[in-house]
């Protein structure tokens, strides 16, 4: 592999290169034009089709995340009840009765905070995948319009 230089090349910010300098000269100017665009048809159904994917998929993916949220919660305190308040509750004589009678006040904050981090965990994953998902089927979208496949 070989590297050649080029002496036109200017890679400092305040410099102008010698090509802008010859397109300067001979009045060759770079903007967009002041008009208005039109989109076509084509381009506002794009639009529309892309607007009610990224509506649907945001959609599951926040009711996974609040359903996959709620079901780590609830096993992740269970857990924590069942492994840490309940063993307490019988070596401890009188406090089973408590242990069940307050069983979000028997768990402790270990349990309670590694609850929460599990949650927070699996909500953003599925939050995240559906972010992903939404940006695969927009991107199948925008290439079905400009190539034109069909399904068949």
């Amino acid at each position: 592999m070989q590297v050649n230089f080029n002496p036109n090349m200017s890679f400092k910010s305040n410099e102008v290169s010698p090509h802008e300098q010859s397109e300067a000269a001979v009045g060759i100017k770079h903007s967009k034009p002041d008009t208005f665009e039109k989109s076509s048809v084509k381009e506002d159904i794009g639009k529309v089709a892309k607007c009610f994917t990224t509506l649907s998929e945001m959609t599951k993916a926040s009711v996974k995340a609040l359903m996959y949220g709620a079901v780590t919660t609830v096993v992740g305190l269970a857990c924590g009840w069942m492994f840490g308040a309940l063993p307490k509750g019988f070596k401890k004589s009188g406090s089973l009765k408590q242990t069940f009678g307050h069983p979000l006040k028997s768990i402790s904050k270990k349990a309670k905070i590694l609850t929460g981090v599990a949650t927070v965990a699996v909500a953003g994953f599925n939050i995240i995948k559906g972010i992903l998902n939404t940006n695969q089927h927009t991107a199948n979208i925008d290439h079905k319009l400009r190539i034109g496949h069909r399904d068949t």
